[in-house]
C-alpha cells in the first residue's frame, strides 16, 4: 500500500542529507536510499539488508530495529509521481547507532550533531533562553568538528614522527 506524503530534504550538516517524508497522519519518516547514503553505505544497502536478512539484520533487530518499511508517494501538489520506501524515525536512530558501531564516520557525525543539538535545546530551555536556530546549531557543530579534525591531524603528525624515528632506527640496525 502506497501512502501520499510530503517530502523535504533534511540537512544535518553540509554533505549529509536525507529525504524526509511527512505522512498524512503527521508521522515523519526517512527514505531508505538516503538513509543508506547518509550513513556511508551504498544506496541499495538497506534494501539488500531488509531482503536478505542475515547477521547484520539480526544485530539491528537486537537494538530495536523493526525494519518495517512503508511506501510513500509524493502528493500531486508537491510534484507527484515519485515513490520512495521509508523507515520510521525510530529505525533511523537504530541504523545510525549500528553504523557508528561499525566505524562509519558519517554515522558518528550524525549522532554527534544530533547529541550536540539536543544538548543545546536542553541547556537553552534550562536557562530560559530562546532556542537556537538550525543554522546556529550547525555552526556550533562545525566549530566542534573543526577542533576534532585539528586534533586528529595533530595525532597523525605525531604518528608520522614516530614512524620516521622507527624507520631511522631500523635503518641503523
Amino acid at each position: 500500500m502506497t501512502i501520499k506524503a510530503q517530502r523535504a530534504t533534511i540537512e544535518y550538516v553540509e554533505g549529509i542529507t536525507v529525504d524526509g517524508y511527512m505522512m498524512p497522519n503527521g508521522e515523519f519518516r526517512v527514505g531508505m536510499v538516503g538513509a543508506s547514503l547518509a550513513l556511508g553505505y551504498a544506496e541499495n544497502w538497506l534494501y539488500r539488508l531488509t531482503n536478505r536478512g542475515g547477521k547484520t539484520l539480526k544485530a539491528l533487530q537486537g537494538i530495536g530495529y523493526t525494519g518495517l518499511p512503508l511506501d510513500a508517494e509524493l502528493d500531486p501538489v508537491n510534484g507527484g509521481g515519485t515513490k520512495a520506501t521509508t523507515i520510521s524515525l525510530s529505525d533511523w536512530q537504530r541504523l545510525k547507532i549500528y553504523a557508528a558501531q561499525q566505524g562509519k564516520m558519517k554515522a558518528v557525525a550524525l549522532l554527534a550533531y544530533q547529541s550536540l543539538s539536543s544538548d543545546a535545546d536542553l541547556f537553552t530551555d534550562a536557562f530560559a533562553l530562546p532556542r537556537w536556530t538550525v543554522e546556529q546549531k550547525r555552526a556550533m557543530y562545525c566549530a566542534e568538528l573543526a577542533k576534532d579534525m585539528n586534533w586528529l591531524e595533530e595525532d597523525r603528525k605525531d604518528w608520522r614522527v614516530i614512524e620516521e624515528q622507527e624507520m631511522f632506527l631500523l635503518s641503523l640496525s
